[in-house]
């Protein structure tokens, strides 16, 4: 098989694939990896238990974890996440003194964090201890003079919330173990730096209801927000805008993060989904599968009775708010929305820095154009493999042998234009072989390389192949990146059948590059990314 570069994809992505996953796979999936176990990890499996005899555990565990994570940690660097807590967890404060920790730890990274609070399950508190009614209409606050009061109120104590779980540093016996010195000033783990970001609008009278000031975002400050970011801070935002006359009004949450993420052009979006009893218009988080491209996502809000049009944040009172949220900030060109369970204790991290996350992940750009290939590909499938027939990177294939073929052959299309294919072949009883693996030239270095290279082993763990094989005489650079071994001339490989190895001209000398699949949670290729 012979390949040029196509590029390089981060932690699962970029793909995007087909129909959505049916609910009770999407349970199974979900059960599979958030099923609470020891130390609140999934399955119970990623920690050991204690030892007998008051022994350490086995450090081998710590040890695989975190070199699993480096790459994350390396690939998550520099970019911007913003991360929600909606306000129905703003009553629990144990479960958010946790939430804070694990995003002070993704800061410590050097993530660029933008956090988005709110304070709503605080705000009801706060009405029913006063004996004033929480008014609302079709799901949004009408904020009176008094609820506004109570609304920067409940502002401010969220600030110091987080500004107290943002100031906690190491303990000085750790610091010192390792020689460092603490000095005699005590500086805060993360600088928290809030203000007048959101810019609102009245929301005005709508269907005779005047909802007073509440408001609507209409833009974040970006300049402001990133220069901060570039200082190394973590920028807080809240539920309180700012109209362009001065007055302050009562914004959603989910609003504010979405028009963040957008307009910061986060590389993500991450939301902690809502108690169920919160509210009505929740998707139970045992319905949701590990990944949704956008066009699956929109029509599991169509399944849930969501009528699409228009902004889906506007309409509270019967959308899936955690969803609609993850689907617009989609749309708006956040690459990666992300929805995890907060009552799964270290959800954050386990969803950013392990292979299979534990949440649900939309994306907008995932096997998109992927398909098998068809009798009517074969000249543009020839077309496409020719140059490297002519550099003598891969063999000819005849018409009649790719038509004989075609149905191991798939092909990434764009506005009626193959631009990459790949074919997986049996090359014994437990293995598949990758050939006439290529990007078109010109639209290299996107990703797409890694694309197809995910989707055909993807086809060969549902073929219960134990390995994938490649033979290659230019190309192994590529391919070793991406966890294929040298495993010798082909000719003289074991991991191919007797005729395979017969076929082979062992005067080109070609070598052989194996990978073995990993066994992972069950999807149909395109159903998940990565493993």
């Amino acid at each position: 098989a012979g390949a040029a570069s196509p590029g390089w994809t981060a932690r699962r992505g970029p793909l995007r694939g087909g129909g959505l996953p049916r609910a009770a796979q999407g349970r199974a999936t979900r059960d599979a990896r958030c099923r609470g176990g020891a130390n609140g990890h999934p399955g119970g499996s990623r920690r050991p238990p204690p030892a007998a005899g008051g022994l350490k555990p086995d450090p081998g565990h710590f040890v695989r974890d975190l070199r699993d994570a480096a790459g994350y940690i390396n690939s998550h660097k520099d970019q911007t996440f913003v991360v929600m807590i909606p306000g129905p967890l703003s009553n629990k404060p144990e479960m958010v003194a946790r939430l804070y920790q694990d995003v002070a730890l993704l800061h410590a990274l050097e993530v660029r964090v933008v956090l988005v609070i709110g304070g709503s399950a605080l705000f009801d508190e706060v009405l029913e201890q006063k004996g004033l009614d929480a008014q609302r209409v079709g799901g949004h606050r009408v904020t009176d003079e008094a609820a506004l009061e109570i609304a920067k109120d409940i502002y401010g104590r969220m600030r110091v919330q987080v500004e107290s779980a943002m100031s906690r540093s190491n303990p000085i016996s750790l610091v010192r173990r390792h020689g460092y010195s603490q000095g005699t000033t005590h500086e805060p783990a993360v600088h928290v730096v809030s203000g007048n970001f959101i810019v609102a609008r009245h929301r005005g009278i709508v269907g005779g209801v005047d909802f007073k000031l509440t408001g609507e975002v209409r833009s974040v400050w970006t300049e402001a927000i990133r220069a901060h970011l570039d200082e190394g801070s973590l920028v807080m935002l809240g539920n309180i805008g700012y109209s362009s006359s001065g007055v302050c009004l009562n914004c959603s949450a989910y609003e504010v993060a979405v028009v963040a993420a957008k307009q910061l052009r986060a590389q993500k979006l991450i939301i902690y989904q809502r108690p169920r009893s919160s509210s009505t218009s929740c998707v139970a988080f045992e319905r949701m599968p590990e990944w949704l491209s956008l066009e699956d996502a929109e029509r599991m809000l169509r399944e849930e009775g969501v009528d699409m049009g228009g902004d889906l944040l506007r309409r509270v009172d019967q959308v899936p708010l955690e969803l609609a949220a993850a689907v617009e900030a989609a749309k708006g060109g956040v690459q990666r929305a992300h929805i995890v369970n907060p009552e799964l204790d270290g959800a954050l991290l386990l969803e950013l820095f392990s292979r299979d996350g534990c949440g649900t992940m939309i994306s907008t750009d995932l096997y998109e154009g992927m398909r098998q290939a068809r009798g009517g590909d074969v000249p543009a499938i020839q077309e496409l493999l020719q140059p490297l027939v002519e550099n003598n990177s891969m063999l000819f294939r005849s018409n009649e042998e790719l038509t004989r073929l075609i149905d191991n052959y798939y092909v990434i299309e764009r506005d009626g234009v193959i631009l990459a294919c790949g074919a997986l072949l049996p090359a014994a009883e437990s293995a598949g072989e990758i050939c006439s693996f290529t990007v078109r030239e010109g639209y290299r270095k996107e990703g797409r390389g890694d694309t197809l290279l995910d989707f055909l082993e993807q086809v060969g763990r549902e073929r219960e192949y134990e390995r994938v094989v490649l033979l290659t005489t230019r190309t192994a650079d590529w391919f070793e990146e991406r966890g294929f071994e040298h495993s010798g001339a082909a000719h003289l490989s074991d991991y191919l059948s007797e005729a395979r190895r017969a076929a082979i001209d062992a005067s080109r000398n070609s070598q052989l590059y194996a990978k073995a699949l990993e066994a992972g949670l069950p999807a149909p290729p395109g159903k998940r990314i990565g493993y």
